[in-house]
Formats: structure tokens, C-alpha cells, sequence
């Protein structure tokens, strides 16, 4: 905590009053600055033992307060820094919630790193430091322990994003917090992303803040071929290991890899098995994948297959861009919307034997 004022007294020393709610910051000089908490703060945690991230939630509201869960570990509440500045909210009274709530109070003002020209009568709010629209994950370190030794919040991210809670940007558009109700629940990326850390930094930096939607569908399909590489890579070790010598076996194989090799087919294969796709999204993400294909004379998958589809789509985007018309521009706003939400459920349900995939080619000669 570095807090400079206009007199050049650093104050960098807090100490909290359990009977007033009120935090003391004190100088170097000796002088003090007070923050008086409208709620009845409970200190029984130690701040330390405590893990804080910032988020941001464009739908959230000062009621937006939530337990969070890693499975099926309770580690702590999520809550906007609003809440903690105002007493008119439904956990306002909630015992549980006031001490998460000081944890979060005590490291907002222990975070303070700022010169400060207007304090009024050595009194100091938090809304003139901080954005009360962020919100504030608090996670229990000693609960975090349950997960294991590793714990990472960026196994979390995608899930984090699917409930509308963005590390950059405004969150993720079109998500109703009611849906949360009082329990915010969490689901770790699969085990398949282990090798493929690139996932994460799409979803933590890039994916929140791009709302045009061509860069969006660029970005977007980033996640797809991540996806269609992990698979190859897991075919192509298992297809070397199935090799012998023999010149004819060799011929025989090579349309096997022929068709490994075309990117068109990874993608149909990873729609039809690497992962889950409600009907729900399959059957939205196709109409309008077949919409903007149609409009601009583009061909369809004879067979109605929506892994086809969207690879037409992006082959069109990519190659012929300049032949997309307002309606079909509009359109693709409609077509990222539902292929975020479809991309969500395929990254949160990609899979791959892990065994298969930590295999190492070996060419078996006669």
C-alpha cells in the first residue's frame, strides 16, 4: 500500500475497527485517513489467506452476489466492488458474505497505490479509486487446496466467461445473471487443453474485447483450429504406429492420410466427435451458417453437415470478403453470437485419449 497525498505523507500502514467498521489508514507522518464501511464487516478471515481477481461483468448489478464453486468445492463469492459500498442489497446482512466482504474491503484499500490530491476531511472513499462496476472474485486458499497443489485460475477462464465474467472487455454479451441464481458454479477446461495453453489467452485477452464481428469470427475460429490440430496430431501419432514396411500396406494408408491431411474433414470430424454440441446450438449455428452461404451464392453441405458449413463460411470470409453485402455483414453479427456460445460448449467438452495422444510414433518394420 502506497498512498501519497497532497502533503507528500505516505500512507502505507492499516489497521481495521471491529466495533466502528472502520479502517485506519495510517502515515508516515502520523496523521491518519479513516473508511467507514456502510456494512457490518466481520474480520474473522485473514486477508492473506486469500486469493483476489478482478472481472468484469457488463450485465452485473449491485445484487449480482454469488457463492462460487469449483465443482463441487465451495471457494469463495464473487460480488461487484458496489456492493461493498452500499447496505441496500439482499446479502447486506448475510454473515458469510461479510467476511468475504472484509477480506475484499481490506485488500482494496491495502491495494492502493495512487497519489491523491482531494481527500475531504480525512475521509476516503473507494468509489474514487476503483470502478464499482468491476467485480471481485474472492477465493479461500485453504478451500482452493481441495482441487489440488496446482490450482489456476486460468482453468477456469472459458467457464468463468460462460457465466458472462471477462478478465478484459465488458464480459461476454447476451447472459442473464438471473440464470446464475445464488450459486455461481465453475467447470475446469478439459484435460485435452493441457498441451494447448493458447486457449486460455484467447478467452483471458482477445475474445472479450473484439466486438466487431469479422475480427470476432477470425478470432473465434482461432479455437477451431486449435482444436483440429490437437486432433491430427492424436491421429497422425496413432496412424504412424499402425505403419509397417511393406510397400503395398504403405499405398493402402495413404488415403487414410490423405484425408487427415484436409482440413475440411478434421473439421467435420471434430463436430461429429471430438466433442458435445446441443441440438439447440448445432441447429442455429447451421441456419445461419447456410443463410450467409446462400446469400452470397456460396455452396452448402449437401448432407446439411454444420461442420461443413461453417468451414464454407469461413473460407468465404477469408478468401472472398469483399463480396459480402450489408445484409450478409448483419447477418454475420447473428452467426458470431451463436458460434461463441456453440465454441464455448465444444471447448468445455473437446476431448482426447490422453494416452493415445502421449504416444510416441514408432514405425513397426516385418
Amino acid at each position: 500500500m502506497r498512498l501519497i497525498v497532497d502533503s507528500g505523507e505516505c500512507f502505507s500502514k492499516i489497521e481495521y475497527d471491529a466495533q466502528t467498521y472502520t479502517f485506519e489508514l495510517i502515515g508516515d507522518k502520523g496523521n491518519s485517513i479513516f473508511f467507514q464501511s456502510k456494512l457490518e464487516l466481520d474480520n474473522e478471515y485473514d486477508p492473506s489467506n486469500f486469493e483476489l481477481f478482478y472481472l468484469n461483468n457488463g450485465v452485473a448489478s449491485e445484487s449480482s452476489i454469488y457463492k462460487v464453486y469449483c465443482g463441487d468445492v465451495r471457494v469463495g463469492w464473487m460480488f461487484p466492488i458496489q456492493a461493498l459500498i452500499s447496505s441496500e442489497h439482499d446479502y447486506a446482512t448475510d454473515k458469510f458474505f461479510l467476511r468475504y466482504a472484509f477480506v475484499a474491503t481490506y485488500r482494496l484499500l491495502s491495494g492502493l497505490d495512487k497519489e491523491c490530491k482531494e481527500l475531504e476531511e480525512n475521509e476516503l472513499f473507494i468509489d474514487a479509486f476503483y470502478d464499482t462496476n468491476k467485480q471481485i472474485l474472492v477465493l479461500d486458499v485453504e478451500n482452493l487446496s481441495e482441487l489440488g497443489p496446482d490450482f489456476s485460475i486460468d482453468e477456469y477462464v472459458v467457464s468463468l466467461y460462460e457465466k458472462g465474467y471477462s478478465f478484459v472487455g465488458t464480459g461476454r454479451n447476451g447472459v442473464d445473471n438471473k440464470l446464475i441464481e445464488t450459486n455461481l458454479r465453475l467447470k475446469p477446461l478439459p484435460v485435452a487443453w493441457e498441451k494447448s495453453p493458447y486457449i486460455v489467452t484467447l478467452f483471458r485477452n482477445l475474445i472479450p474485447k473484439e466486438s466487431d464481428p469479422l475480427a470476432k469470427f477470425h478470432i473465434l475460429y482461432q479455437c477451431v483450429e486449435i482444436m483440429i490440430t490437437i486432433m491430427f496430431k492424436n491421429s497422425f501419432y496413432n496412424f504412424v504406429n499402425t505403419l509397417n514396411c511393406d510397400e503395398d500396406f504403405l499405398m493402402e494408408r495413404k488415403e487414410v492420410l490423405d484425408k487427415m491431411l484436409n482440413e475440411k474433414s478434421r473439421v467435420k470430424e471434430l463436430f461429429s466427435s471430438n466433442c458435445s454440441l446441443s441440438d439447440f446450438n448445432r441447429d442455429r449455428l447451421n441456419s445461419i451458417c447456410k443463410t450467409i452461404l446462400d446469400e452470397n451464392k456460396y455452396k452448402t453441405s449437401a448432407n446439411d453437415n454444420l461442420g461443413e458449413n461453417l468451414y464454407n463460411v469461413r473460407c468465404l470470409i477469408v478468401h472472398n470478403m469483399y463480396v459480402l453485402n450489408e445484409k450478409s455483414l448483419e447477418d454475420l453479427k447473428t452467426l458470431v453470437s451463436f458460434f461463441e456460445d456453440a465454441l464455448i460448449e465444444m471447448v468445455m467438452t473437446f476431448s482426447i485419449s490422453r494416452e493415445d495422444f502421449a504416444k510416441k510414433p514408432v514405425l513397426v518394420s516385418d
